[in-house]
Parts: C-alpha cells; structure tokens; sequence
C-alpha cells in the first residue's frame, strides 16, 4: 500500500492537515462517529455515564474521541498512520485552535486531509464534538485481524421423507 500527501504547492507555514491524500493497493476501514462517552455504553443512556463523559472541556473530550478511535482502528490492525481522511464536528467553532493543540499530538507527522464542520448540537447537549475517519489498510489484508466468527447454530435435523428412513432434500 503506498499513501502520498498531495500538496498543490508548498505551504507557507504549518498547516494540521494536507489537502489530499492518494491512496494505492489498499482496504478502506470507515469508522462511525466516535465521541468522548466510552465506545461500548448503556441504552438507553446512563445519565452519570454522561455527565462524567463530557467534564473537562474540548481537550478532554478530544483525548477521549481519539481513545475510542485508536481503539476501533486497533480491533482492525490499524493505527492512526493508517487514518487518510478526518471529519470533524464541532458545536463551536471558536474551540478549533483549543481541539488543534490536541489533535497535533496524535498527527505529529502524519496529517491527513480533514474537515471541520461546525453544528448547533450534537446527539448530547454537552457533547463538543465528533470525529469520523476513514482508515486504509493494505490491500492484502497484511496487519488487520479478522472478526471474531459468529456462533453457528446447532444442526437441524432433516426432514424424513414420510413412510421412509431416508432424509428428504430441503426445498429451494
């Protein structure tokens, strides 16, 4: 799998993200919207779950965002080197340079393309941002674990055929 950053000229000074990013011989991991509340939680909500959750401002909640997305991108054998696109949430756009400074630490020289769009509300009223990305994986599926297998369920017995000892063939 090759990824090169795309720049259609040379920035003039740091920038947190590149425009593009070409992508070659890979699998693409999409994850859902990751928040700040643990990845795995009760629903209906648990309203403490919630209140603890969102203490702490845009770089807790931020910190927290990113533990759950290297926590997904890890179930995949993947990391945050391997994230090609990030997209942002944010209820107020004032508090990018705060969630910046943050977001710095886990893309020190890795910055893949993003977006920020700024909402009026997310799903919790104290919720201050989401994150989407898009992750990709070498083509061969070289790195990336494989879902645990689901329980099969116990064998049916085959229909006998009435008046026989012999199993009918099941109908199409």
């Amino acid at each position: 799998m090759k990824i090169t950053p795309i720049h259609p000229r040379t920035p003039d000074y740091p920038m947190p993200f590149v425009p593009a990013m070409l992508v070659e011989g890979a699998r693409y991991l999409f994850l859902a919207g990751c928040g700040p509340v643990p990845l795995y939680h009760k629903h209906p909500h648990d309203p403490e779950l919630e209140r603890s959750s969102f203490q702490g401002g845009i770089r807790e909640q931020t910190r927290r965002t990113f533990e759950n997305i290297e926590l997904v991108l890890g179930a995949a054998g993947a990391t945050l080197r391997n994230v090609v696109r990030v997209l942002i949430f944010i209820t107020d756009p004032n508090l990018q340079d705060e969630f910046n400074e943050v977001y710095q630490g886990y893309f020190r020289d890795h910055q893949p393309p993003r977006t920020f769009v700024s909402v009026p509300a997310l799903v919790h009223k104290d919720m201050l941002l989401e994150i989407e990305v898009t992750a990709a994986l070498p083509a061969g599926g070289d790195g990336a674990s494989r879902p645990a297998a689901r329980p099969r369920r116990a064998a049916r017995p085959r229909a006998q055929a009435a008046g026989t000892g012999t199993p009918r063939k099941a109908r199409r």
